[in-house]
Parts: structure tokens; C-alpha cells; sequence
């Protein structure tokens, strides 16, 4: 034994590795004298090395390889990875009662017609074919005699690069495998204890299908001495197995991959030599159980040697068998760690690996060792054309494929659990870092790790239920997507779409976009819930809200020119936002919104593009509109006769346009210090709600026939200006900094028009009234300075009457019962404007 090419002193190769060294090895005759295999006594003379510690092994074949008569450069065996081969060996054809089989060596690294990967691999290839026959043997079989020093008190493992190839045939068998054999109490030879010698078959191919390798094989019957065989598996399943093995399904402890067919590219196989041996200790000491503690004493287990190839034939059939089948072999390693100390162990461990293959799984239930890694297929459902229950008990670092007909419970207890959908469903459990992606017809997780990420693609109507992690879900074709409510996930969804999406959140955490050109529906529910909607715009969207907290960013889609209220928009993407509930915080971009409040708060935040055109209803909603630099029209409508239920809604004024109508909310309008913007109000009559108008630097035009507006000129910058037209309902004015002319048709004006917080109003405020429309105009601190009075629809021009009381003057009017009261003024002028008009001043 040598120093393993790891450079790890105790870790050492048990063989040379026939890669390497090689390709001239012995040959057997296919005899056994007293015991002992015989060999021929030439071997080939190929260019390269002689490898002592293997040779070529073949049982009941109808002759027997000759070493010295290869077929050189076979144009017939060339292959698209390997080559052309440096030398073949055959025997036997598809029609002879003892089968055919045969023996090529590949030297790809070095040939001119190989592919990439057969130059990537090590040094020399084996490929074995078998076909027919009796247990028609063929394999590379370990020559070297290894003594008693290879014990298993110490790791054992096998590694080599293999495939499957030239699989053709349906009757008979073909198996390929890589065995190992060992013996029991031939070192201590313990008396009264047994001596055994058992072969411990691990196979990678069974053309009668994955079932069989999973079921296992044993003669392991008693206690009595040599000829044992074993290969791992789930030996209580088989009494069950039956000539149409397609159709079982059984338990799978998952602790053996192996190959179900052709594969094109080579895999790494690994085994693990003391995960096997206690498999077969365990049966031993169940049925010899007073020996059992000498069983499990792996110092008393001793390798004496191995052998890779395959066999075929005719299981006792009269029927010839025709499966054929070619198993290519590289870089065989079998090593032992010196530095180990193994012991006995019940726990399922992983036997045999196939580095990145993914295993076809067809069981009821499947349990995977926690020591490895499993690659399997749930395909039950796909193979039987029907959706059928499969349970997978995961508990290692496994990969798991669900196939569209597969309905899957999987719990998740290894370290790190990948699941990727084929269109079947999903329950998951168990604490696992779960990496989950592609399709499913529904996902349910109840994962217990934070740390989770689900990357889904959801193509036809589908359910997810996923309790904690990052859930990214992308929707490819018109679908149905509903979520669970209750969940501590965190989604992304993304419809990218050209037809109709409908997703319903479920009240969770949700982020949610549209990148395709399709229709996006987002419904979440009335339900109380600590979630927030995000939905980012793009597409056209409508969303309903529920009580769930929603933020909606607009997208920069090609900004709406003409009337927001017109049926036909013509094709633009826009978006609907409809609040049910909770609070909605809505940022407005180019892209079209129609925002509509019907209970809740909503904010909306302007958009600071020009092209900006929105529609803001609020029914019942709450609302604080912010403007922006583009166009904003809002109504309000009142929601039953209850004035006490109207809606209260902000609107503060961008450096843009907004149009307000008020049917019956209680509104608040903001011109703001530093908006610029231009604000036209109209307000109809309701009764009950009550409307503040606050000036600032922009332009406010107001039409009121509310029952209560107020109205207060910005006491903070004199840029802005005021124009009020009051056609009914009661108006109050406070004056201030800025400009405001007023015109009074109908309803009552109470004006303020003097000092506020102690300083004098600078602002100019016009007042214009027609005496048979208005009830009653009432002015405080009236000056002719500042202020003017213009009263029209006299009769004639001396139409009107002045009184004074309590220091002020009242006029009244000959044609109407209209009156105007200056406070704490009694020294007035009148100039006549016309017939029908006059200007009321103050004279001091």
C-alpha cells in the first residue's frame, strides 16, 4: 500500500490505481484450482505500464479473452467522449447460448478524436460490456493479495468516474456494480465465533430498473462460514418483488444512488465501505445475537479485495436475453484512513453517492441518510400517468425533484434541503435551509428557517403557503396565484405576462411587480394582518387593498394627455389602486393612477414629472394628497346621508395644476409656502361637512355651495392669491398676507379682514356681491386701504338703506332681503357704479 496522492501520510491507497498505472494487467483462463483462480500467463503488451494489483476477470463466458490478440484502434468502438480506443477484446455475439461481452481501454487524455471531458479525465478508461448468457461475467477484479492489515475499525472508501452507456435490449438482465469482498474473524480468529467471507456488492445499474438496486439483495441466512452475498438496500421488501418491478412501490432509505439509464457524462461515485459493512452487521446480529458484540467490533472486519464490472443473462428464463449494456470505468481509488477511528453505527448512513445525479425516486416514502447527499426524482405521478402521494423524510444535504404528477410531503431536517418543482405539489416541514425553485401546482411550507429562499415560477393557477423566508415568484403565463394569509415570509412577485394575472396575497409581507405587458390583478383581504403590500408599477395593474398596509410606487411609463375621466384611454399602461382598508401610501410617477379611497387613510405622494396626469377619489376613504409638478384631479364623494361619516381629506398644493371636487367630505386644502402650484376647488352642497381652504404661493380658485368652508389667506407669504366664488353655504374668510378677491352670488360670507397675531393684513381683498342672490355679508375691520366692497343687482341706484347699531352699519336692499354688516364701522361712503351698483368704502 502507498501514500495517497492527497499527500495525507495516513490516508493510503489500498490499490494502485489502474488509471495510472496501466493499461497491461493480468488476464484470467476462467479455471479455479483447489480454491484458487487461474490465470493466463501472457498478459498484453500494450504501450504503457504493467499494474500488479488488478487484472481482467471473466466468469461462464463462452470463451475467454486473449491478452495477446487485442483489436487495435477499433473504428467499431469509437466514442464521441473517449475516442478511439487503444485496444479491444471480444467474445461470444447477441446469439450464442453464453451471451457476448467485451473489454476496450481508452487512453482519452491523449486521444485525438476525444471530447473535452474524456481529455479531462485520468489516464486510462475501462468499458465493460456484457450481454446474455448465465451470469456472464466481466470485471476489474483487484489481484493483489492484501493480507490482514486492511481492517474496519479504520474509513474505508471507494471513489472512481463511471457512466452507463450502449443500453439497448428488454429481456434478461444486465447489472454492473462496484463489490468489494470481506472477511469476518480471520484475524482473531475468536473461537466459537464464526469465520466469514461475504461479498459486498454495492451495484450502480440494474436494467431491471432503480427499484431492484433499492431492494437489495442477501444470502446473509445464517451464521455458517463463506460464499455470503450482500448488496445494501431494504432487505424486508423482498418477499414483494415480483417480475414487474414497475409497478412497486415500497419504502427507499435512499442510502444507495445508482444509475437508471444511459448517461452521457461521466459521474463520481462514491461509497463508503463501513456505512455498508454495518448494514451487514446489523442482519448478523439480529440473527446471531450472542455473537453480536463481536460483529460490531469492525477491528474484527478485514478487506481482502474488489471487483468492478457487470454481468448478464437470462434470470431462468428459456428466453434468450437480449439486454446489453456498457459500464465505463476511471480512476478507481480505494483508500483507508489511517487516522480514523470507526465504530459500529444503526444510524442510516449514505452507502453509495453519485455526485450530481439525480436519483428516480417512484416510493411511497423515502428516507435519506444524514450523513450524505441525495439527488432524487419523485416521479410516481409522471411514471403512472396519475398524481400519486410521495413522502420524503429528508435528512441530509439532499437535492429533491417533484415531478408534475407527484403530490410531495417532504420534511426537511438536514442541514440544507434543495426542492425544484416540475409541476407537481409541495408540503414541506422541518427546519432546513431551504433552497426552493420552478414550478409548482401548490407549495406549502411550513419550514421553520428564516433563512429559506424560494425562487418560483408560477405558469398555471397555483397556491402558496410559506411561512418563514424570501419567497421570489415569477409569473410566465396567465395564472391564478393565491397566498396564504398568516404567513412571516417575505414575497417578491413579478408577472412578466402579456395575459391576465390574479394574485391574492394572502396579508403577508408582499413585494409585487409587472414587467410584461399584461393585466395584473392584486387582491389582498380583510383581514387583520402586520403585512405590507408593495406594488411597484409596470403593466396595467388593479389593486385592491383589504385592510393590508399598501405602498405603491408608479412605474415611468409614457405619461395619459387627455381627460382622466374618459372611458377610452386608448393604449397606455395605468394602473388602479383601490383602498379597502389599512394605509395606503401611494407615489405617483408618469405612469396613469386612479387611486380610490373608500375607507382607511390613504397618502399620496406627487409625482415630479410635468407629464404627470392622476385621478384621486376618495368614497368613504381618508385622505393626504401631496401635490406634484404635474396634473392631479381629485373628487369627493360623500357615502350615505350621515354627514357624520364624511371622509376627511388633505390636499396640500405641488408646483403643478390640481382640480378638487367636493360632493360632501370634509376637506382641508393646503396652498403651501413654497408650492407655486395652481389649485381650482368646486364644492357642491352637503349637508354637515365642513371645508378649510389655506392659501399659500400659488393660485386658489375656489367654487363653493358647501354648507361650511373656511377660508385663510396665508399669513406667511404675500406671492399667492385667492379667488372665492360663492354660489351657497356659509363662508368664513381670515385674511393675510396675499391678494383675494371674493364674489359672493349666493349663501353668506363672514369676513375677517383685520389684524391677525397682532399684525396688520397686508393682503388686498375685493369683495364683490349680488344683493338678490347672497343671504348676508358680514366684514370685520373693514378699511378702504386694503379692502373694497362692490354690491350689485340693485334696483336702481338708490336702492339700499344704511342704519347703524351697536357701531356698525348695516345695509339693506329694496329688492331683496339680503344684508351686509360692516363691524365697528359707521362712518361709510357709497359711490354709485351704474344704475344697479355701488362701492362701499370707509371714510375714515
Amino acid at each position: 500500500m502507498s501514500e495517497n496522492s492527497s499527500n495525507n501520510k495516513n490516508i493510503i491507497d489500498v490499490f494502485q490505481n489502474p488509471s495510472e498505472i496501466g493499461p497491461n494487467i493480468r488476464f484470467n483462463n476462467g479455471e479455479v484450482v483447489n480454491g484458487v483462480e487461474q490465470y493466463q500467463k501472457e498478459i498484453p503488451n500494450l504501450p504503457g505500464d504493467f499494474n500488479e494489483d488488478w487484472d481482467v476477470t471473466q466468469w461462464c463466458s463462452g470463451s475467454y479473452f486473449d491478452p495477446t490478440n487485442p483489436i487495435l484502434n477499433s473504428a467499431e468502438f469509437q466514442d464521441d467522449v473517449l475516442g478511439t480506443p487503444i485496444a479491444t477484446w471480444q467474445q461470444g455475439s447477441s446469439n450464442d447460448s453464453y451471451g457476448n461481452s467485451s473489454l476496450s481501454i481508452y487512453n482519452s487524455s491523449e486521444a485525438s478524436d476525444s471530447s473535452t471531458e474524456g481529455k479531462n479525465l485520468s489516464g486510462y478508461t475501462y468499458a465493460i460490456q456484457v450481454q446474455g448468457g448465465t451470469l456472464n461475467d466481466v470485471n476489474i477484479q483487484s489481484y493483489k493479495n492484501l493480507g490482514l492489515s486492511v481492517t474496519f475499525n479504520h474509513q474505508i472508501d471507494f471513489t472512481a468516474n463511471e457512466r452507463i452507456t450502449n443500453v439497448t435490449g428488454n429481456t434478461g438482465l444486465v447489472s454492473f456494480g462496484n463489490n468489494f469482498t470481506v472477511n469476518f474473524n480471520t484475524v482473531k480468529k475468536i473461537s466459537g465465533v464464526p469465520q466469514l467471507g461475504i461479498f459486498m456488492q454495492s451495484v450502480v445499474y440494474d436494467s431491471r430498473g432503480v427499484e431492484t438496486v433499492e431492494a437489495g439483495y442477501s444470502s446473509l441466512n445464517g451464521a455458517n462460514s463463506g460464499g455470503k452475498v450482500y448488496n445494501p438496500g431494504d432487505l424486508s421488501l423482498l418477499s414483494s418483488l415480483s417480475s414487474s418491478l414497475s409497478n412497486i412501490q415500497y419504502n427507499y432509505n435512499s442510502e444507495v444512488d445508482a444509475f437508471s439509464g444511459e448517461t452521457s457524462d461521466f459521474y463520481k461515485v462514491s461509497i463508503n465501505l463501513n456505512a455498508a459493512l454495518d448494514k451487514i452487521i446489523y442482519v448478523l446480529s439480529k440473527q446471531d445475537p450472542k455473537n453480536a458484540s463481536y460483529y460490531q467490533d469492525l477491528s474484527n472486519w478485514v478487506l481482502t479485495g474488489s471487483y468492478v464490472g457487470g454481468e448478464s443473462g437470462n434470470l431462468g428464463s428459456a428466453q434468450p436475453s437480449n439486454s446489453s449494456a456498457t459500464m465505463d470505468v476511471n480512476n478507481i481509488s480505494i483508500t483507508q484512513d489511517l487516522s480514523s477511528n470507526i465504530e459500529y453505527s444503526e444510524n442510516s448512513q449514505k452507502i453509495q453517492s453519485i455526485s450530481g445525479l439525480d436519483m428516480e425516486d417512484n416510493q411511497v416514502s423515502t428516507t435519506t441518510p444524514s450523513d450524505g447527499e441525495t439527488n432524487i426524482v419523485l416521479n410516481a405521478g409522471t411514471k403512472n400517468s396519475s398524481n400519486k402521494q410521495q413522502t420524503v423524510t429528508s435528512l441530509g444535504s439532499d437535492s429533491i425533484t417533484i415531478g408534475s404528477g407527484t403530490i410531495a410531503t417532504i420534511h426537511a431536517n438536514g442541514q440544507k434541503t434543495t426542492i425544484v418543482g416540475q409541476g407537481g405539489s409541495a408540503t414541506i416541514d422541518g427546519d432546513s435551509n431551504l433552497n426552493v425553485s420552478g414550478i409548482f401546482s401548490s407549495l406549502t411550507s411550513q419550514n421553520n428557517n428564516s433563512g429559506s429562499i424560494y425562487n418560483i415560477n408560477a405558469s398555471s393557477d397555483s397556491y402558496y403557503s410559506i411561512n418563514l423566508g424570501d419567497v421570489n415568484i415569477d409569473i410566465n403565463s396567465p395564472t391564478n396565484a393565491k397566498i396564504s394569509t398568516g404567513s412571516n415570509a417575505e414575497y417578491n412577485i413579478l408577472s412578466k405576462t402579456d395575459g391576465q394575472s390574479i394574485i391574492f396575497t394572502g396579508n403577508n409581507n408582499d413585494t409585487i411587480g409587472n414587467v410584461g405587458s399584461g393585466y395584473q390583478v392584486i387582491v389582498s383581504s380583510n383581514i387583520i394582518s402586520t403585512g405590507i403590500l408593495t406594488v411597484n408599477g409596470g403593466g396595467d395593474q388593479e389593486i385592491w387593498t383589504g385592510s393590508q398596509d399598501t405602498i405603491f410606487n408608479a412605474s415611468d411609463a409614457p405619461a395619459f394627455a387627455g381627460n382622466v375621466f374618459a372611458q377610452n384611454k386608448g393604449d397606455i399602461q395605468s394602473a388602479y389602486v383601490d383602498v379597502q382598508g389599512g394605509t395606503a401610501n401611494v407615489n405617483l410617477n408618469t405612469e396613469m393612477v386612479t387611486v380610490w379611497s373608500n375607507a382607511g387613510i390613504t397618502n399620496v405622494n406627487g409625482s415630479t414629472s410635468l407629464s404627470a396626469n392622476d385621478l384621486l377619489v376618495s368614497q368613504g376613504g381618508n385622505m393626504n394628497i401631496t401635490g406634484g409638478a404635474g396634473i392631479q384631479t381629485f373628487v369627493g364623494l360623500q357615502v350615505g346621508a350621515d354627514p357624520t361619516s364624511a371622509a376627511n381629506v388633505n390636499i396640500t398644493a405641488g408646483s403643478g395644476n390640481q382640480t378638487i371636487f367636493n360632493y360632501g367630505i370634509n376637506l382641508t386644502v393646503n396652498g403651501g409656502s413654497e408650492s407655486t402650484g395652481k389649485q381650482l376647488i368646486i364644492s357642491s352642497s352637503s349637508e354637515g361637512s365642513i371645508e378649510y381652504i389655506n392659501g399659500g404661493s400659488g393660485y386658489q380658485e375656489i367654487w363653493s355651495s358647501i354648507p361650511n368652508t373656511v377660508i385663510n389667506a396665508s399669513t406667511s407669504t404675500a406671492s399667492g392669491s385667492i379667488k372665492d366664488i360663492i354660489q351657497d353655504g356659509n363662508t368664513i374668510f381670515n385674511s393675510g398676507l396675499e391678494d383675494a378677491q371674493i364674489f359672493v352670488f349666493g349663501g353668506s360670507l363672514d369676513a375677517n379682514l383685520g389684524a391677525y397675531s397682532g399684525d396688520v393684513a397686508k393682503g388686498n381683498v375685493d369683495i364683490q356681491g349680488n344683493v338678490t342672490g347672497f343671504s348676508s355679508i358680514t366684514l370685520n375691520d373693514f378699511t378702504s386701504v386694503n379692502d373694497k366692497l362692490i354690491l350689485t343687482g340693485l334696483s336702481d341706484q338708490y336702492g339700499y338703506t344704511i342704519t347703524e347699531k351697536n357701531g356698525s352699519s348695516i345695509l339693506t336692499f329694496d329688492n331683496s332681503s339680503s344684508t351686509v354688516v360692516i363691524n365697528g364701522v359707521i362712518d361709510i361712503g357709497v359711490n354709485n357704479i351704474g344704475n344697479n351698483a355701488i362701492q362701499v368704502y370707509a371714510s375714515s
